[in-house]
């Protein structure tokens, strides 16, 4: 039973990934529209005149490449010797993977839809530079939908219980008097930190919370404040 029912979590988990991809291309499109660039055919862009006329921002110019992967896949574009020559709008019926029909077709799935849905609406100002996608997934710093997704979306929930199990198959095979010292990097809302509390009663566990920014502390120093072994440290691993 088990079996059977893991078996078909993992076949609607992939149902909605097929889903939420169609979702993404939706948005691309969208935002490339919204730049003024015409998907009809005929329309034919070296990518150097894709990434002008589209206004990325310097710092996202290294998803051109995806994006462009994502409008090929999906029969948006044809690359043809460097060029992009756009086709008529692809027959896909974007009516079918609207966020409004995802909600009700994958209850368990919200958080994720209502972040792709966020995201992408705000994709083309967001590329452009024109809109901080931390805005967007912190607004005036609310952590609930991220904390939502990270701890009780069934996918970050399998993957944080398999977290817990192998840090406690760890810190088991420790002999007492050794101190074993964790670092979770990017730990953001301390969601994954949630499951591994009930080890931090040992006393023979250091656990470091560390983000790029101090801002991630604040909530989390309140949730676990009855465990004196957890730090609090700034770390960027880009420049640390």
């Amino acid at each position: 039973s088990n079996i059977n029912s893991s078996d078909n979590s993992i076949s609607k988990y992939r149902e909605f990934l097929k889903d939420l991809e169609l979702l993404t291309v939706h948005y691309v499109v969208s935002a490339i529209k919204e730049s003024g660039i015409r998907t009809t055919i005929g329309n034919s862009l070296t990518v150097n005149e894709f990434i002008e006329r589209f206004g990325f921002s310097d710092k996202y110019k290294k998803l051109v490449k995806r994006l462009i992967e994502i409008l090929s896949d999906n029969k948006i574009l044809n690359i043809v010797e460097g060029n992009l020559d756009f086709k008529e709008d692809p027959d896909i019926d974007f009516s079918e993977i609207l966020p409004e029909v995802l909600y009700k077709k994958y209850p368990d799935f919200q958080a994720e839809i209502r972040l792709t849905e966020l995201c992408g609406e705000h994709l083309y100002k967001i590329l452009t530079g024109r809109k901080d996608p931390l805005e967007i997934l912190f607004p005036e710093g609310d952590m609930t939908l991220l904390t939502k997704l990270y701890q009780d979306s069934p996918t970050f929930v399998h993957m944080n219980n398999s977290i817990r199990i192998i840090t406690e198959n760890i810190h088991s095979s420790f002999s007492e008097d050794k101190k074993l010292n964790i670092l979770e990097i990017g730990a953001g809302t301390g969601s994954t930190t949630s499951y591994i509390t009930p080890l931090l009663k040992n006393e023979n566990i250091s656990y470091t919370f560390s983000d790029i920014s101090q801002a991630f502390f604040i909530k989390s120093k309140e949730r676990f404040k009855e465990f004196r072994n957890i730090n609090y440290k700034v770390l960027d691993i880009e420049k640390d």
